[in-house]
């Protein structure tokens, strides 16, 4: 009985390491996420998560923002707004996350790949 119970820990061992190894791959992949880039209420723009893009933002009122996108991450490295608010933000990589430059009414919010985990729920 000490052999069958010595295999069967090995196993769920093994198993447990594969499945923890899986999901960190994917979530570092980015998954199926794009950024999309909205200037007010009109999407102007989607880049992949899983490329890595360095785009200059160039919105109607004037002014840029540079997205940077690595890694399966997308952030704002600089930016010319009066406060550069945006370019503290840091990096976003999941669904319903967002980088928001008031300024320059410029929002860039990731669709479609892994959902973002809760913070705290309120009841």
């Amino acid at each position: 009985m000490r052999k069958k119970e010595i295999l069967l820990t090995v196993a769920v061992l093994l198993a447990a390491g594969g499945l923890f190894l899986l999901q960190r791959t994917a979530a570092l992949s980015g998954g199926d996420g794009i950024a999309a880039v909205y200037e007010g209420k009109e999407r102007t723009a989607a880049y992949p998560l899983s490329e890595d893009i360095e785009v200059t933002l160039r919105p109607q009122g004037g002014g840029y923002n540079r997205l940077v996108i690595r890694d399966g991450e997308a952030w704002i490295e600089e930016a010319d707004c009066p406060d550069r608010l945006c370019a503290g933000q840091g990096h976003i990589s999941k669904t319903g996350q967002s980088l928001i430059c008031l300024p320059h009414k410029l929002t860039v919010t990731i669709e479609g790949g892994e959902r973002a985990e809760l913070d705290a729920v309120v009841g």
